[in-house]
């Protein structure tokens, strides 16, 4: 299954393959994320909004962030 990721403001739309993680998406089209973690995901550095869409396993916080 693929996944379609927009980058806003640039309206830069990206695509994912299952299981592909969000910051290696994102490094293979040029938009690098400090991810001092190694991309575990223990860091929160990398935190992104959800506007649309969900999420297998994760609970988006307050504001969207995920």
């Amino acid at each position: 299954m693929k996944y379609s990721i927009t980058i806003l403001p640039k309206q830069a739309i990206l695509y994912a393959d299952e299981g592909e993680t969000l910051l290696d998406v994102l490094a293979r089209a040029k938009y690098y994320l400090p991810a001092s973690c190694g991309g575990k995901g223990t860091c929160g550095k990398c935190k992104v909004k959800l506007i649309e869409g969900k999420l297998e396993n994760v609970t988006p916080d307050q504001e969207g962030y995920v």
